[in-house]
């Protein structure tokens, strides 16, 4: 973590575990900038970060031992607080002192400026209910809110769209469904579920069509963020997901 990789013969795991050890970091060092002294609970950065518990707690215990941090218990629990060292400042300061990404490797370092497209909270719910009998095989549903997670994350933008068309296909038959449209349109008029279905699947309809679609031609207006970026009625599809399996295990 200490220097900032070589793109030469690198191994690309190692990389991906020192971006997130930064992440870490440098969320703690933002969130205690005005006051270094001050203690952070780690659930504060799985929010954050939209890294799971057993992640955070993991690159923690690995920034404690490098001297970045501070605490004051044992590291096994989220609730727990830490705070940033001198160490850890002059780490911080030194990697965003270096010259401007020249490769995609380095890009990684930054931290992006999105949030987790899917809560990990309802992540954590899918889960739990994949790890119980179900009629249904989440495996491939939690892998690609994982994707979803990660792309927009590395402000993929293209592939988010994608991904959030590829989670609505793939789930009406957890609604007794062939197709998203139908879930959309099985509710009664004044349900708002019905209202944000619809909304989602004409949205993405739109956006994804555009993406997949569009020929090459001599100028081309890239999505963004707040183009691909429905993850509030992508939640309410999750929860009414998640309060269907849940209702069926029980």
């Amino acid at each position: 973590m200490r220097s900032t990789p070589n793109v030469e013969n690198v191994d690309i795991e190692v990389i991906k575990k020192q971006i997130k050890r930064y992440q870490v970091l440098y969320c703690i060092y933002k969130a205690t900038e005005d006051d270094t002294d001050e203690y952070i609970r780690l659930g504060y950065i799985t929010k954050d970060i939209g890294l799971s518990e057993n992640q955070v707690i993991s690159i923690t215990d690995y920034l404690i031992h490098q001297g970045f941090l501070g605490h004051r218990f044992d590291l096994d629990s989220i609730n727990y607080a830490v705070f940033i060292t001198f160490e850890g400042i002059a780490e911080v300061e030194k990697i965003a002192s270096t010259n401007k990404p020249k490769n995609q490797v380095d890009r990684a370092l930054t931290v992006s400026p999105n949030h987790p497209f899917i809560d990990e909270g309802r992540l954590q719910e899918l889960k739990e209910i994949s790890s119980k009998q179900s009629k249904f095989d989440l495996s491939k549903l939690i892998k690609l809110c994982e994707e979803l997670n990660s792309n927009y994350s590395n402000e993929n933008y293209s592939a988010t769209a994608m991904l959030t068309r590829a989670i609505m296909d793939h789930v009406p038959p957890i609604f007794g469904k062939d197709k998203f449209t139908e879930i959309a349109n099985s509710s009664s008029s004044r349900d708002s579920f019905k209202k944000l279905m619809k909304s989602l699947d004409d949205f993405q309809k739109n956006i994804t069509d555009g993406i997949l679609h569009e020929q090459i031609k001599d100028s081309h207006s890239l999505p963004n963020a707040t183009q691909v970026n429905s993850s509030q009625p992508l939640d309410k599809l999750l929860q009414k997901i998640v309060e269907i399996l849940q209702r069926s295990t029980t």
